[in-house]
């Protein structure tokens, strides 16, 4: 059985555009489609979302981030899949976590890191004490 090289085939295609003008838009359709299932990917981390961007330039990213077949639910899928811990994420207008995902593509920051509550502070061990012994106190028994 013969195998389609789909690669070698759309890179001979991208090298003749006058000859497929004709099919442009239907090129366009299919690539934004790709680049849109790759981010979606379960599978997506910060690597391979640098990966992406490296492949196709930035501004290819933030056009498929933009454009109107992705979603603003699945930007923040995104985003929420490769900075989970990101504070904002949850208060942050759409326009922003685009921002945000184009930034982390490109290196310009970090996934965020797990933020940790602060512990209460331990009581002072005379009040505990203090505590402990009028509320255990024993009545003498008759």
């Amino acid at each position: 059985m013969i195998a389609l090289d789909t690669f070698a085939l759309l890179k001979s295609m991208a090298a003749a555009p006058k000859t497929f003008g004709t099919v442009e838009a239907d090129l366009e359709k299919a690539a934004v489609a790709a680049v849109r299932k790759s981010l979606k990917a379960r599978d997506l981390t910060i690597e391979r979302l640098r990966e992406i961007a490296r492949a196709i330039g930035t501004d290819a990213l933030g056009f498929v981030a933009g454009h109107d077949s992705m979603k603003d639910s699945d930007i923040k899928a995104v985003v929420k899949q490769v900075d989970k811990h990101w504070p904002k994420l949850k208060t942050t207008r759409i326009d922003e976590q685009r921002r945000h995902l184009l930034d982390l593509a490109q290196g310009a920051c970090q996934p965020s890191e797990k933020q940790v509550a602060p512990r209460p502070e331990p009581r002072a061990a005379g009040k505990k004490a203090a505590k402990w012994s009028t509320s255990m106190s024993a009545k003498a028994s008759k």
